[in-house]
């Protein structure tokens, strides 16, 4: 089931370049999986109709639980900045 969404952006903490906890809705998330990047394949072909170029920034999904909420959540956010901000795009049980 998706979780409404109050707040859409969010700060990601990194270790080794990938996610290690995700500070949004005025909770610490902690991620408890492997984070997957969401990005397209950088070899993969696309249609010469394609007028905009894909998202440089990677997204990932994960999930994270917070100490104040009761259960973990499968977190899909996009990364815009370098310095962890990101918007998260889903947030699902």
């Amino acid at each position: 089931m998706a979780i409404a969404l109050e707040q859409r952006t969010a700060t990601l903490r990194y270790a080794h370049g990938t996610p290690v906890a995700l500070l949004w809705d005025g909770n610490h998330w902690l991620v408890l999986d492997t984070p997957t990047r969401l990005d397209p394949d950088a070899d993969a072909s696309y249609s010469p109709l394609l007028t905009h170029a894909p998202e440089p920034w990677p997204s990932w999904r994960f999930i994270a639980g917070a100490p104040t909420a009761r259960n973990s959540y499968i977190f899909d956010v996009r990364v815009t900045s370098l310095d962890g901000g990101c918007v998260v795009l889903h947030v699902r049980e």
